[in-house]
């Protein structure tokens, strides 16, 4: 095998690492969680709280429309905990909780009955 050749695989393959470790969340200071809205009403309230840092932080959105989905991001140093919680117009609030830490990537689904939280 020539030397370009040996180069150029390790190029792709540098790439395809940095590709995938951004994809991954790997190397991040942020955690980002998206929350989608399967019910079929607008959600009044989206929040989470995040304790990470030695800090609380809270993120919200108002009025999620059924089918929408909304993105938090928020920093997190090492690791910490992840409240979530929604509240339906009409019914119960809902909620769950998590462990994150650096890099955290999630999707959460609200559903009539729950938050399943992955």
């Amino acid at each position: 095998m020539s030397v370009l050749s040996s180069l150029s695989i390790a190029i792709v393959s540098f790439l395809c690492g940095l590709l995938a470790s951004d994809f991954l969340g790997f190397g991040h200071s942020d955690g980002v969680t998206k929350i989608q809205n399967n019910t079929e009403v607008v959600l009044s309230n989206v929040k989470a709280e995040i304790d990470s840092c030695g800090q609380n932080t809270t993120v919200e959105a108002k009025d999620l429309r059924p089918g929408a989905t909304v993105e938090f991001r928020y920093l997190i140093c090492g690791e910490g905990g992840l409240i979530l919680s929604a509240s339906l117009a009409a019914g119960p609030a809902l909620g769950c909780m998590t462990y994150v830490e650096s890099g955290y990537r999630a999707i959460a689904t609200v559903t009539n009955h729950q938050i399943a939280c992955e």
